[in-house]
């Protein structure tokens, strides 16, 4: 009688998941690097989306707009707009509807939130230099 064989020996499935295990032993740091360097160029790119919607904004109503760190709050709105100890969590983009230059929920219209980092967890961090 004639037998052809089908399915794979204990040897060649054993081969195959070693060479597999190698490739994902070198295929790891390298990933690692991809999702690090993805996700910073991300942040990088909501930020200055942010920024150049400010300046859109600020032509469109004609008025002061403003871009400062804020507290994102769970449902994305923004709280505490202005204060330094959020910042690298979140920006809030507001307009000055009154020209006091600080942000007053009754009169200012809070524009865009973007959430940078979460609060227990700030994995990108940046710095902001005001030319004047």
């Amino acid at each position: 009688m004639n037998f052809k064989q089908k399915g794979f020996t204990l040897i060649e499935l054993m081969v195959v998941v070693i060479l597999m295990g190698i490739m994902f032993a070198i295929a790891i740091p390298g990933m690692n690097n991809f999702i690090a360097s993805s996700r910073v160029s991300s942040t990088a790119e909501q930020f200055a989306n942010a920024v150049r919607f400010a300046r859109t904004e600020a032509a469109r109503l004609n008025r002061p707009v403003y871009f400062c760190p804020a507290q994102i709050k769970k449902d994305g709105k923004a709280d505490q707009h202005c204060r330094m100890t959020y910042a690298g969590l979140g920006v809030v983009t507001w307009a000055d509807n009154n020209n006091n230059r600080t942000y007053e929920a009754a009169t200012d219209l809070s524009l865009r939130t973007v959430i940078l980092n979460n609060e227990n967890n700030k994995r990108i961090s940046y710095k902001v230099e005001n030319i004047t």
